[in-house]
Parts: structure tokens; C-alpha cells; sequence
């Protein structure tokens, strides 16, 4: 779905799932709903037509899925609020993007709602990659 709408900005979404991912227990729509936000996030603060890069792919005993972005990146002081409710960070402000602030907070409560892990890693001028873990079903 989040293709077709990224497709009228002409902006790329790449997507790469491997192949025999396991299992994972989970609300399909509101996890839908977190991995929404995170590409609508991507897709607001990536310059031109940079790609976003989303993957899906098994790491140890967890699902993980990816979001890439060229973006203007995260400061570590930002990086530390991030997830708080009502928090917009300077990229927000100096780009002029629209947001309430909530959007990565609802994706960390979906997250840990379902038992999983949210982290960024980022760095000013270098872009932000988003992982969401989740744990396998059990055996």
C-alpha cells in the first residue's frame, strides 16, 4: 500500500524480504500501522528522490525489519528523546515537516506491546536505519 502513495512523490521504496522468514504472533495491522509510520518518516525527511530501503530478514531469534533513509540523520541528544510522545526533533522543525509527534511513539508502544525491541541507529548528515525485533513463535 505504502508503495503506491510513495509512488505519486516518485520516491523509490526498496524492498527486500528473505526468503523462508519465519513465524512470527503478531497484529498484522497494527504492526502495519508502526512500519507505516517509520516509512511515512522516511520517505518526509529523505532528500529528492533518495530511495528507502526496507528489509526483513531473520536475526537470531527474532524477525527483524529494517527502514533505511538518506536523511538529514539524528543527533545522540535527539536520538534519546525520540520515542517520548509530542517529541519533534530539529530536522522537524528546520525542514518544515507536518507532525504531531506521536508517530514514533505509537511504533514503540506497538513494538513493545507485542514483546519487541525498537532501535535507531543514526548519525547527523549519514541518515537513520529503524529496526524493529520481534520473537519468533515458539516451538
Amino acid at each position: 500500500e505504502f508503495k503506491n502513495i510513495a509512488a505519486v512523490s516518485a520516491r523509490r521504496i526498496e524492498l527486500h524480504i528473505a526468503s523462508e522468514l519465519p513465524d512470527i504472533y503478531a497484529d498484522s495491522e497494527a504492526l502495519g500501522q508502526a512500519l507505516w509510520n517509520l516509512l511515512d518518516n522516511a520517505v518526509k525527511y529523505s532528500p529528492g528522490d533518495a530511495p528507502v530501503h526496507v528489509e526483513a530478514v531473520r536475526e537470531g531469534n527474532f524477525v527483524a525489519i529494517r527502514v533505511c533513509d538518506e536523511g538529514p540523520g539524528i543527533t545522540p541528544q535527539e536520538r534519546k528523546r525520540l520515542f517520548r510522545k509530542f517529541y519533534r526533533g530539529s530536522a522537524a522543525e528546520s525542514a518544515h515537516v507536518k507532525g504531531a509527534g506521536i508517530g514514533l511513539a505509537m511504533v514503540d508502544y506497538i513494538v513493545r506491546a507485542h514483546g519487541g525491541l525498537i532501535r535507531v541507529e543514526s548519525e547527523p548528515g549519514k541518515g537513520s536505519l529503524f529496526t524493529i525485533l520481534l520473537k519468533l513463535e515458539a516451538s
